[in-house]
């Protein structure tokens, strides 16, 4: 098999015509097979560049809901006093504000809840 491909390579590079290959000519005499190979790798290229597109919309939206939970999470103005009242009225507005209420977030605020019942 090495035999074959070899000398393949070696009839194109010592054939003489001076022709460059042009990609979109091997394309258009290419067999049904291997339009459909290059198709199918064209889609799948499509489809990956939306994944990351889609992922990127997502990163960018869940950066800025958790700057927003932050935000209220340390507001100067409510003071560094934590309740369970304070708790529930920041978990309350979590909806509102578009933060979705993850199981690892929900855990989270479990313990920051059973924290401040104990400490007060």
């Amino acid at each position: 098999m090495r035999q074959v491909i070899f000398a393949n390579l070696v009839t194109l590079a010592a054939s003489g015509t001076g022709k460059a290959l042009d990609p979109i000519e091997l394309i258009k005499n290419a067999s049904p097979i291997v339009m459909l190979v290059l198709a199918v790798l064209g889609g799948m290229s499509l489809v990956c560049w939306f994944i990351i597109g889609a992922k990127l919309v997502r990163l960018g939206q869940a950066s800025r809901q958790s700057e927003a939970f932050l935000d209220q999470f340390w507001d100067p103005q409510l003071g560094n006093v934590w309740s369970v009242q304070r708790m529930e009225r920041l978990y309350a507005t979590l909806p509102a504000s578009g933060v979705h209420r993850s199981p690892a977030y929900s855990c989270g605020l479990c313990r920051a809840r059973a924290r401040a019942r104990r400490l007060g």
